[in-house]
């Protein structure tokens, strides 16, 4: 095989020059509590593909992280040796991430379009494809078939080339359920049903299909996505934090080393004239003049952002965001809550003793908050599926900064009614 040499890809975060990477993914899908294919669908604002090829390597986990994208694992995550792969959607984007410097060694036809076959391992920059499937990492970003917005990042070790390429050629297209009145609604119009008021919308766009949005841990808007845009046109996107904190990017020229946004979700619902949509204390408003999005309550009320076809501007308030809510250490603590305020439930991994869920805080925000919630215990003895549901009590303390971020840095996890004290409670690290 060819080997064109050493080529940087463009990253959201500096990698070691290692196999960390897809250590790195598996382990935080490996702690996720697996979801169905179509509940990671419903979960997420962009296509999600499934690899229909296996390799008959056995599934492990798929999770939705905290940043919208679906994770997937295959293979023993302890047995490093033995074959496995992994999945990262959406990839090319700052919330999924993506490698840092890798070889190319090959390159293959997927859904019409050469691809390049890249290689991670500790040797860079001579890497090779034997190093892909023994002590190094086979990555390949598979275009999605149709319109090509995005692209599945798609990892291996242990597994020969001809085998990667079968599962980066099966992926298919998984829809998820909507309800009865939704397919209702879609049949009868050939369009999906528009957010009625008071609705609380994932994603939309706005009636002239130039502006995008979605909320998660932060509200955006975009331009320059849609299938109408021209390529390597102007984009924009504006982003509202939770704090009232607005970010805005404007490039005159996308390309691949300067771009505001790689997604594009042109089945979202439009959000009609004079519509809102509310989440996350959010709300979105449609109006002739673009999408507004602001603080709906509370200490930064008003502060946001308007987004239309022909610019972006922020409104509200002056001034700087009101000082930031406190999160639970950062999203790598856990698989569920950490890295967000107050969050209702935790968890650990897939072992049940390290669910909490209908957590109910008190002082967030202070030295100290403290939170009760329904925990799980196993009897002595027994294996996990004889849980049972019990009261269970938290702390968060240490306050301090995570990554840039004011949180908690340290909490403490117990159950009362099983002898559990705070005394005896281990003090976790949230911050890793």
């Amino acid at each position: 095989m060819s080997r064109p040499g050493h080529i940087t890809m463009l990253a959201a975060a500096t990698c070691a020059a290692t196999v960390a990477v897809l250590a790195g993914v598996q382990t935080a899908a490996a702690g996720a509590s697996s979801l169905s294919w179509q509940q990671a669908a419903a979960r997420v604002h962009t296509p999600v593909y499934r690899p229909r090829v296996t390799l008959q390597i056995k599934p492990q986990t798929l999770a939705v992280n905290q940043g919208g994208c679906v994770i997937g694992a295959w293979g023993s995550t302890k047995n490093r040796k033995g074959p496995h792969f992994s999945i990262d959607e959406p990839a090319n984007t700052p919330q999924c991430g993506q490698p840092g410097e890798v070889d190319q060694v090959s390159s293959a036809t997927i859904n019409g379009k050469r691809v390049p076959v890249l290689v991670q391992c500790p040797h860079i920059p001579h890497c090779t494809a034997h190093d892909g499937q023994t002590d190094g990492v086979f990555i390949m970003f598979v275009g999605e078939r149709g319109p090509n917005h995005y692209s599945i990042q798609l990892e291996s070790s242990h597994v020969a080339l001809h085998g990667l390429l079968r599962i980066a050629r099966s992926f298919v297209r998984v829809t998820a359920h909507q309800p009865a009145a939704a397919k209702s609604a879609t049949a009868a119009t050939g369009t999906p049903p528009s957010p009625a008021a008071g609705s609380h919308f994932g994603d939309f766009r706005s009636p002239d299909g130039k502006v995008w949005c979605g909320a998660g841990a932060t509200t955006f808007c975009g331009t320059g996505g849609d299938p109408a845009a021209p390529s390597n046109g102007p984009q924009t996107l504006a982003s509202l934090a939770a704090n009232g904190k607005v970010s805005l990017c404007r490039v005159a020229h996308s390309s691949v080393s300067s771009v505001c946004l790689q997604n594009w979700d042109d089945t979202a619902p439009v959000l009609k004239l004079g519509q809102s949509t509310l989440r996350n204390n959010i709300r979105c408003t449609s109006a002739a003049n673009g999408i507004s999005c602001v603080i709906a309550s509370g200490p930064g009320k008003g502060r946001g952002f308007r987004v239309s076809a022909t610019g972006q501007t922020r409104i509200g308030p002056a001034g700087p965001p009101p000082a930031p809510v406190p999160v639970l250490g950062d999203a790598l603590g856990g698989i569920e809550g950490f890295g967000m305020a107050h969050p209702s439930a935790l968890a650990l991994g897939n072992d049940i003793t390290g669910h909490m869920t209908k957590i109910r805080w008190k002082h967030w925000g202070a030295v100290q908050a403290s939170g009760s919630g329904t925990g799980y215990w196993v009897p002595p003895g027994k294996p996990l599926s004889d849980s049972r549901a019990a009261p269970s009590k938290i702390v968060a303390f240490d306050l301090g900064t995570c990554h840039g971020v004011r949180a908690y840095l340290r909490y403490k996890w117990w159950l009362p009614t099983h002898g559990g004290t705070i005394r005896a409670a281990f003090a976790n690290h949230a911050c890793l």
